[in-house]
C-alpha cells in the first residue's frame, strides 16, 4: 500500500486523487486536505456564487477526463441543461457540482481508500519509515510516502504605491473572492476595481445586477480589456511549426501569419489561437531564459487578452457601460493609494499623457491577478519547504522549479522522485497550467508516473525501515 498526501482540495487536487484511484485502486490510500470546507473540490474558480460567473471555456472542452470527451455535457443533459451544445459557457459554480459529482462517485466506487482533512499544512520533513511527515497549524501530524501540491493560485500582490494606512482600511479588498465582499457595497458607493482581467468583469456585473448605480471606475496601466471569443470555428493550421529553439519575436510573427491566412479564409483570429493551445507548453519549454524574460516584459499583456477571453455577449455588454459613461476605463499608473477618512485616494498618472489623477473609492478592489513574485508569497508550507531545501525558486521568481512531470526540484538542483506539483505551481516549467484541458492531462499523467513508481516507492520504504532497526540494534555485533 502506497500513501499519498495531496495538499489542496480544489480542481487540480481533487482531480489528481480520483486519477490516482482509477490507476492503482486498492493499492493507494489518498489523503486530501484542504484548508477551507467550501472550497474542496471547487477551489477559488469554481466556489463563488456570483451571478455573472461564467466559464470561459465552452462546455464541450470541460470534461474531466479526456477519455470521455463530452462527460460534462452527459452530467448537463442528465440534469441541470438538458439542451445545452457544446459551445455553451455555463456558470462556473455549476462545473463545481460537476466536479463534486464526479468525485463522489469515485469514492464510492473505491471505499475506504480517500479521506479528506480540513486544515492547513505548514511544513514538511522527513521520515525514516513513511517518506514524509507533514505538519498541520493545529499540531496534527501525518504520514505520507508521496506528497502532491495542489495549492492553487495564489492570493494577488497587494498594490504597489498602497500606503500601510490604507492596507488595513476597511476600503481597501485585497482579495477580490472573500465571503460576502459585494455585500459589503451599497447601491452607491464609489467602486473602484484595479486590474481589468476577467475576475474584474465578474465582479462588476455581479455588482451592477444586485442593483449597484454608484460611480464605478476600472483602472489599469493598459486600460485594455479580455477580447470576445468567437466560437463556432475551427482552424487547421497552414504553416509548418516554428522550430526550437524559439524566439517571441520569431513566435508572434508566425501566430500573425496564421491568424491573416484564417480571416482571409473568413475564419476569426480566436480559431487560430484555440489551434496553437496544444503548442503552447512547447514552446515556453524550447525558450532560452533570456526569451521568456522578454515575452513576460513585452508581451504578455496582449497575449492574456487574445487567449484568455469572455463570452461575447459580456465584452459587448462591458463595451457599452463604458461607452455610456457608467464603467469609467482608466489607463493609468498608480503612484500613491492613502486614506481619505472613510475613502481611499488613488494617485495616478495617465497613460501617455502623463497628466496626474486622482480617483476617490469607498471601496477599492484589488483584482490585479495571483501573485506573479514567488518571493512574496505568503505561505507557511511553501516557506517551511524552501527552508528545507525541498524546493528551489524557479530563475524568473514566478514560482517553484519543477520538471515537466511535476517532480519538484530541490535546493541542489535535484528532481524528486515523491515529491510534486500539478496545476499554478508549474507555471514556470509549463506556462499553460491553469485551464481545465492542462490540469486534466497533468493529473492523468501524474497518476500514471505515480502507478508505474509504485513497487520502488514500496521497496524504498521497507529499505529505510530495515536501516533503521539495522542502526539501532548495530551494539549486538560489537
Amino acid at each position: 500500500m502506497i500513501k499519498v498526501a495531496v495538499i489542496g482540495g480544489g480542481l487540480s487536487g481533487t482531480l489528481t486523487a480520483m486519477r490516482l484511484l482509477e490507476h492503482i485502486g486498492e493499492r493507494v490510500s489518498v489523503t486530501l486536505v484542504e484548508r477551507k470546507t467550501r472550497q474542496l473540490q471547487r477551489g477559488v474558480a469554481y466556489s463563488a456564487r456570483l451571478s455573472q460567473q461564467l466559464l470561459n471555456v465552452p462546455a464541450g472542452n470541460m470534461s474531466l477526463f479526456a477519455e470521455k470527451p463530452n462527460d460534462f455535457l452527459e452530467w448537463l443533459h442528465a440534469g441541470p441543461m438538458p439542451a445545452a451544445v457544446p459551445s455553451d459557457l455555463v456558470s462556473r459554480n455549476l462545473f463545481g457540482d460537476y466536479v463534486s459529482d464526479r468525485f463522489h462517485a469515485t469514492i464510492e466506487q473505491n471505499p475506504r481508500r480517500l479521506s479528506v482533512l480540513h486544515g492547513e499544512v505548514v511544513g514538511l520533513d522527513q521520515h525514516p519509515a513513511h517518506g514524509y511527515r507533514l505538519r498541520f497549524d493545529d499540531d496534527r501530524i501525518i504520514t505520507a510516502d508521496v506528497v502532491v501540491l495542489a495549492l492553487g493560485n495564489a492570493p494577488p500582490a497587494h498594490i504597489k504605491g498602497l500606503d500601510p494606512n490604507a492596507r488595513k482600511h476597511p476600503a481597501y479588498i485585497p482579495w477580490p473572492w472573500q465571503e460576502g465582499v459585494l455585500g459589503r457595497i451599497q447601491p452607491d458607493d464609489d467602486v473602484v476595481f484595479i486590474g481589468m482581467g476577467l475576475t474584474m468583469v465578474d465582479l462588476l456585473f455581479s455588482l451592477k445586477d444586485a442593483g449597484h448605480r454608484g460611480a464605478i471606475t476600472v483602472l489599469s496601466r493598459s486600460g485594455r480589456v479580455s477580447l470576445p471569443h468567437a466560437l463556432g470555428h475551427v482552424w487547421t493550421l497552414r504553416q509548418p511549426l516554428p522550430s526550437a529553439p524559439y524566439a517571441v519575436a520569431d513566435l508572434l510573427r508566425w501566430v500573425r501569419t496564421e491568424a491573416r491566412s484564417a480571416q482571409e479564409a473568413g475564419v476569426p483570429w480566436q480559431a487560430v489561437m484555440d489551434a496553437v493551445k496544444p503548442h503552447v507548453q512547447d514552446w515556453w519549454m524550447g525558450m532560452p531564459l533570456e526569451e521568456r524574460q522578454r515575452f513576460l516584459r513585452n508581451a504578455r499583456p496582449l497575449w492574456e487578452i487574445h487567449r484568455h477571453r469572455m463570452p461575447t455577449q459580456v465584452h459587448q455588454r462591458l463595451q457599452q457601460a463604458m461607452a455610456s459613461g457608467s464603467v469609467r476605463n482608466l489607463a493609468a499608473r498608480v503612484a500613491k493609494i492613502t486614506v481619505d477618512d472613510d475613502r481611499l485616494r488613488i494617485a495616478c498618472r495617465e497613460r501617455g499623457s502623463g497628466k496626474a489623477i486622482d480617483v476617490w473609492a469607498k471601496h477599492l478592489i484589488n483584482c490585479t491577478g495571483p501573485q506573479t513574485d514567488a518571493r512574496r508569497l505568503d505561505q507557511p508550507l511553501l516557506v517551511d519547504m524552501l527552508a528545507m531545501g525541498f524546493v528551489s525558486w524557479d530563475p524568473l521568481h514566478m514560482g517553484i522549479r519543477t520538471e515537466p512531470s511535476g517532480a519538484l526540484v530541490d535546493a541542489s538542483g535535484r528532481a524528486s522522485e515523491n515529491l510534486f506539483a500539478i496545476g499554478p505551481l508549474c507555471k514556470p516549467t509549463l506556462w499553460e497550467c491553469t485551464a481545465v484541458p492542462e490540469i486534466r492531462r497533468q493529473a492523468n499523467a501524474l497518476a500514471e508516473l505515480i502507478a508505474v513508481r509504485r513497487p520502488q516507492l514500496q521497496s524504498k520504504g521497507w529499505r529505510q525501515v530495515l536501516a533503521q532497526l539495522t542502526d539501532r540494534f548495530a551494539f549486538i555485533d560489537a
